[in-house]
């Protein structure tokens, strides 16, 4: 019995470190984020950056500030960044502040969130995509996640966090819908997908299965919508890819490894600016534009 159980402990264990945390495999060697990175993940990379010594390795990590700009935040979202110094400065021993602990599974990383008890945090804010943030803070970020990953003990020297470039993006995408054909038992369903990525990211019915511009939605449509923050739904909407990844097409567009460039369409656009060879471009933050990250395992 006790030999089953370490053979099972084994097992387990190398089924959860398989892969990078918080990511699924994709093609290629790739592995993928399973949603657009989200404002629990960004809150808790602000809280590491003031409070945490970390070691970045040879990499200079930038002096920004990781504060998104709130100017471009839905009101549903600004709770948590209105209170962020609070929190960041630890300033919040009292009674009349609460506290709650916010994990991050990508960093395996946890902060502090702390507001007043007279304010009014929803729930689930944590899990909506963050935006409002430049290029170089999501490439801040990316290098924080690296250093993050390398000091803890069981992920150390396995992964190389990064930003898709847009070809690797749209590979990503297609396989996972070409994937998607290839299992469909027959043409009717063939037919489905190929309306919903192809033409108008709605199903038969008429109804959107990803978070994109909604002039005329369903009665299943609306029901979904009252979800949606300023057109924004929380990351793990509608249904994944075969890949397991939420919200590739739509929702927030996604930038890439190249600055100004941003992929896979979002809440204000159409179904033509979410297909594969789609580009978006952006000069700044915008209330649109968040991104997720790729990762390789490091060679030996």
């Amino acid at each position: 019995m006790k030999t089953l159980i370490t053979i099972l402990s084994l097992l387990l264990s190398l089924s959860i470190y398989a892969q990078p945390p918080g990511m699924q495999p994709v093609n290629n060697g790739l592995y993928a984020d399973d949603t657009e990175i989200t404002i629990a993940d960004w809150f808790v990379f602000m809280y590491s950056v003031a409070n945490e010594e970390t070691e970045y390795g040879d990499v200079d990590f930038p002096s920004i500030n990781p504060m998104p700009d709130t100017s471009l935040l839905n009101d549903y979202f600004l709770p948590v960044f209105r209170n962020a110094e609070l929190s960041i400065n630890k300033d919040y021993e009292g009674p009349e502040v609460n506290t709650t602990h916010i994990y991050s599974e990508r960093s395996k990383s946890s902060a502090v969130f702390a507001a007043p008890k007279a304010a009014v945090i929803p729930p689930n804010v944590w899990e909506y995509p963050i935006v409002g943030i430049s290029f170089e803070q999501a490439k801040a970020y990316v290098i924080w996640r690296n250093a993050k990953l390398l000091a803890d003990k069981k992920e150390k020297g396995k992964w190389t966090v990064f930003l898709p470039d847009a070809a690797e993006w749209e590979n990503i995408a297609r396989s996972a819908y070409a994937l998607s054909v290839s299992k469909a038992k027959d043409q009717a369903i063939k037919n489905e997908l190929k309306k919903i990525y192809e033409v108008d990211g709605r199903n038969s019915k008429g109804c959107l299965l990803m978070a994109i511009r909604n002039d005329t939605p369903c009665e299943n449509d609306k029901k979904y919508l009252v979800k949606a923050k300023g057109g924004i739904f929380p990351a793990f909407s509608f249904f994944p890819n075969q890949y397991g990844l939420c919200c590739m097409h739509g929702n927030v567009s996604e930038m890439t490894s190249k600055n100004g460039i941003a992929v896979g369409g979002n809440f204000q656009l159409t179904a033509a600016d979410a297909r594969f060879d789609s580009k978006q471009t952006y000069q700044k933050p915008e209330g649109w534009l968040g991104f997720r990250c790729v990762a390789v395992r490091k060679k030996t």
